[in-house]
């Protein structure tokens, strides 16, 4: 009997000391249980991810999220299943973006262009093609009869970013036809130049109201460039509108700060001719511009009333400026774009003779005494090219 307690006393000994171990066992199993699933659970998931990848945008929309959950949970593996899930879901997540971005764009919502256009920028500083694209856009808002002007800043910054970059000789990069690959392309422009041209010209119509003489620049530089601004009637007559608003305006209001009804003493004449001198030539770029306007609008009937209103403009100027004639001014738009225009920084014209006097009378001086409202040209008709 004693023996038999001993026996039991040891088996429970032994029993006691087992438990834990069959515990052991059963958590070893269990755990094996668990990472079992786990690895379905990661299979399922990378399977759920390569079924839909290449599928329709539902399907990838599906892949997206299956991807960047399966990068959640086992993205520090690091393993080949996690570096080819890695790699495409950047991929989707640009190609998404970019979407979003054209289709702003063709929905003309430009508020929204410029968010995105943003946001595409910011990881790829050097896209040109969208520099370009957002040019475009905040140009065309800026001639809408009710712009919005909160994009006008973020517009000339871009203008002068993708002025800056062409200048520079970088080329714009776009999808090709067949989405395949990335290439060269000046679209929608025909050429480098023709795209120059437009961003010259659009500066130029973005500062007219804030910076004339930054716009007469770059009026001058599109009036300059080889593509179709440099014959295109509106580029001259913005510029002939920048110079009247802009250096113009300054002369005339030194005029008649410092000179008006005043008598002109010996002391003061040097200066006073300078004066009318500068005056006369800004003048005479004036008249320029508007003829080359008018010259270049001759033969295209949907700018007459454009024509007719720079005319009567430029004959007004051009008499002040040649004692109350118009004489030679119908051979001066015949002429002149044979010859070439004349710029800011030209030498100054001799001033003519017995100019000085109690009033300053001289064909300067009556250009000089007519203010800036009298002489700007009127807007009816002027619309800028889009």
């Amino acid at each position: 009997m004693k023996n038999v307690l001993r026996l039991l006393i040891l088996a429970a000994a032994f029993g006691a000391f087992a438990l834990p171990a069959l515990a052991q066992d059963a958590a070893a199993g269990g755990t094996a249980a668990a990472s079992q699933q786990d690895e379905e659970a990661k299979t399922a998931l990378y399977n759920k991810w390569r079924e839909n990848r290449n599928g329709t945008a539902e399907q990838q929309k599906v892949a997206y999220e299956a991807g960047k959950e399966y990068l959640a949970k086992y993205g520090s593996q690091n393993d080949v299943y996690v570096q080819a899930v890695a790699k495409w879901v950047p991929k989707y997540e640009k190609a998404v973006r970019d979407f979003n971005f054209n289709k702003s764009l063709t929905d003309k919502n430009f508020q929204q262009a410029f968010t995105l256009g943003r946001e595409i920028l910011t990881a790829e500083p050097e896209n040109l093609g969208v520099m370009i694209d957002l040019a475009n856009a905040g140009y065309f808002e800026a001639q809408q009869a009710t712009p919005n002007k909160a994009l006008a800043p973020q517009t000339l910054g871009m203008l002068r970013d993708v002025i800056r970059a062409i200048e520079g000789n970088k080329t714009p990069q776009r999808l090709s036809p067949d989405g395949k690959a990335m290439v060269d392309s000046w679209a929608p422009f025909k050429s480098r130049e023709e795209a120059l041209g437009q961003f010259y010209y659009a500066q130029g119509f973005m500062l007219r109201e804030q910076s004339p003489d930054e716009a007469a620049q770059s009026l001058i530089k599109a009036a300059q460039s080889n593509s179709s601004f440099k014959t295109e009637p509106r580029t001259f007559a913005l510029l002939a509108n920048a110079y009247l608003d802009g250096e113009y305006k300054r002369l005339i209001n030194e005029y008649k700060t410092t000179y008006e009804g005043k008598d002109i003493t010996e002391e003061m004449k040097p200066k006073y001719e300078e004066l009318l001198a500068r005056t006369n030539q800004v003048t005479d770029r004036i008249i320029d511009a508007w003829a080359r306007a008018i010259a270049l609008s001759a033969n295209k009937p949907e700018l007459k009333g454009f024509r007719d209103a720079l005319l009567k403009q430029l004959t007004d100027v051009y008499k002040q400026r040649h004692d109350g004639k118009e004489d030679g001014l119908q051979q001066l738009i015949a002429g002149v774009l044979q010859r070439p225009m004349p710029l800011p920084g030209d030498p100054l014209p001799t001033p003519p003779a017995n100019t000085t006097g109690s009033t300053g009378a001289s064909a300067a001086g009556a250009a000089a005494s007519t203010t800036p409202a009298a002489a700007k040209p009127a807007t009816t008709g002027t619309k800028p090219r889009q």
